[in-house]
C-alpha cells in the first residue's frame, strides 16, 4: 500500500496525471449475492456518470464484477470526482509491465 501511495505521488509530481486517464473506485457492493452485486455496481457507475454530466468524458472500460470505471475526463470532471463523497478514490490509469513488480 505504501508503494502504491509513493508511486501516485511520483506520478503527480512528474505531471503524468495531466492526461486525466483515470480509474475511479466506486463503493463496494453490500450484497453477498453475485447478481445483486452486479446491480449495485451498475447503479454506482450510473451515479458516477451522472456527476460528470455537462463535462467532457470518455468511458474506456466499465466492469460488471468490480466497482471501478476507467475514464478519461476533463479538468472539471476530475475536480467533481475528487470532491465527490461517494467516490472512494481516483487514480491514474497507467499500464504496468511485469518488470515494475519485480521482487528484490
Amino acid at each position: 500500500m505504501v508503494r502504491l501511495f509513493i508511486l501516485l505521488l511520483c506520478l503527480l509530481a512528474s505531471g503524468a496525471w495531466a492526461g486525466h486517464k483515470i480509474l475511479v473506485h466506486l463503493p463496494d457492493p453490500i450484497s453477498t449475492e453475485p447478481a445483486a452485486q452486479v446491480l449495485e455496481i451498475v447503479a454506482a457507475q450510473k451515479a458516477c456518470l451522472r456527476l460528470l454530466e455537462g463535462t467532457s468524458y470518455t468511458i474506456h472500460r466499465s466492469y460488471e464484477m468490480l466497482p471501478f470505471l476507467a475514464l478519461e475526463v476533463d479538468d472539471e470532471g476530475m475536480q467533481l470526482l475528487q470532491d465527490a463523497t461517494k467516490i472512494l478514490s481516483v487514480a491514474p490509469d497507467i499500464k504496468f509491465s511485469p518488470t515494475h513488480f519485480q521482487l528484490q
